[in-house]
């Protein structure tokens, strides 16, 4: 059955490919593509194509830069130009994970418009034919185990890391054509996989390489059915997520609250996956962030409650700049405020109720106030955090009636807006750049 399935979900990506190279082709109009061009893709590409559009500083991914030619997902050979269909692919499915949308909003012919003029902007697609490159035949038995060792004797262990995470030895030196340092794909999450997360997809990555980047082509190291093995492993690693914008406390009688991170209680609690997101600075600048997401779990009983998070870094970081994790319990009386945690704190920002964890500490401590980092003074709450091969996992216990004036209350069926902000110490500028969730809600559930 499995196999059945394998060979339907191909053909399936045969025919969706198979369409959108079929989608009609026009003319080229380049009055007509520029003026797409301009009103859709100008913003972030820049009018010349150099990725230095206005909107470009707070984006990161930073834009492509048209100019050089260069692009990472194509069904071509490394070093050469994608065809029009892998550009007409792209614009039409975006690439989740960055700030390129898909355009399906626009026609098919206004998308064929936008693949002619985008070729003008290089010299380089103009003057070099695409080599499209096919893959094998699939094997009627995809081998996973096979596929875990191809990825260590290939050297994917030394950028992904041992179990696919991004933290390889080499994680930390990698540098894109521009110069720019760029972080190694963290393979367990699926829901970032820009070119696709079926196996296929996986595997036309690893044949074509990600031009401008440190991802080499493999089509020369991979023979026969050995790609199709390494991708399967690939598509093993990805983690599920179950994404909400709600968390339910689950309330525990006759026994005490779970304390440790490995208490077995915890595989019965629901978990929430959070997203987080780069914060946009004043001076409009986006750093790269290392951590994309987290999951949340809460119980309590009659007298507190006790969280878990779990969240992936590349590096356990302390000292000066050490790692940090926050959960941010917004006051009821702002309910409906504007407030979010990606300009927070701003000049006569409201105070909020801050519960801050540091590696160099190893404690959580809680505060109102208007900061997130550095928490040197408020109340301890009991904690235990554990690294292990590029994750945190953090629990601590709080009241449900804090002892500090102004904290947020919490009592059997109250609903409360929390959010949780993540600082990677290993990262830019001394580890000062952090991501942070929109608001989901908490419930105490009675």
């Amino acid at each position: 059955m499995r196999y059945v399935l394998g060979y339907f979900f191909s053909i399936i990506f045969v025919i969706f490919f198979t369409n959108l190279a079929a989608a009609e082709q026009p003319s080229p109009d380049i009055k007509i593509g520029r003026a797409l061009y301009e009103r859709n893709c100008a913003r972030c590409h820049g009018i010349t194509g150099a990725g230095d559009g206005p909107d470009a500083p707070h984006l990161y991914p930073r834009p492509r830069n048209f100019t050089l030619g260069a692009y990472k997902f194509r069904t071509t050979a490394s070093g050469t130009p994608p065809t029009e269909e892998d550009v007409f692919r792209t614009i039409t499915e975006g690439l989740p994970g960055t700030s390129m949308p898909d355009w399906r909003n626009l026609s098919d012919e206004e998308r064929w418009q936008l693949v002619s003029y985008l070729q003008r902007l290089s010299t380089g697609l103009q003057d070099v034919a695409p080599q499209p490159l096919t893959l094998p035949p699939r094997p009627q038995r995809l081998e996973v185990a096979k596929g875990q060792q191809l990825f260590r004797d290939l050297g994917c262990v030394q950028c992904h890391g041992p179990t696919g995470r991004g933290n390889g030895p080499s994680a930390a030196t990698l540098m894109d054509d521009a110069g720019q340092p760029i972080v190694a794909a963290n393979l367990t999450q699926g829901w970032t996989y820009r070119g696709g997360s079926s196996v296929e997809a996986i595997l036309w990555r690893m044949l074509t390489g990600l031009d401008g980047t440190p991802m080499p082509s493999y089509a020369d190291a991979l023979s026969g059915e050995d790609g199709w093995h390494l991708a399967a492993y690939v598509h093993t690693l990805q983690e599920s997520s179950v994404w909400a914008h709600a968390v339910a406390a689950q309330r525990l009688t006759g026994a005490p609250l779970p304390t440790t991170i490995t208490d077995p209680r915890w595989e019965e609690i629901p978990r929430a996956h959070i997203r987080l997101a780069s914060r946009v600075y004043q001076q409009g600048e986006v750093q790269p962030t290392m951590v994309h997401a987290a999951s949340l779990q809460a119980v309590y009983d009659a007298e507190a409650i006790v969280f878990r998070v779990i969240w992936d870094d590349r590096t356990d970081t302390r000292g000066e700049c050490p790692d940090v994790l926050a959960l941010v319990l917004r006051p009821p009386h702002l309910a409906g405020h504007t407030l979010t945690l990606q300009n927070w704190p701003l000049p006569e920002a409201p105070p909020l109720d801050v519960c801050a964890w540091s590696s160099e500490t190893a404690r959580v401590l809680e505060q109102v106030g208007r900061s997130l980092v550095p928490l040197t003074t408020g109340t301890r709450l009991p904690t235990q955090a554990v690294f292990t091969d590029g994750r945190w996992s953090l629990v601590f216990q709080r009241p449900l009636k804090s002892e500090l004036s102004e904290a947020v209350a919490l009592a059997p069926g109250v609903t409360i807006h929390v959010a949780l902000a993540a600082y990677d110490g290993g990262n830019q500028e001394q580890g000062r750049y952090h991501a942070s969730s929109t608001w989901v809600t908490l419930t105490l559930r009675e």
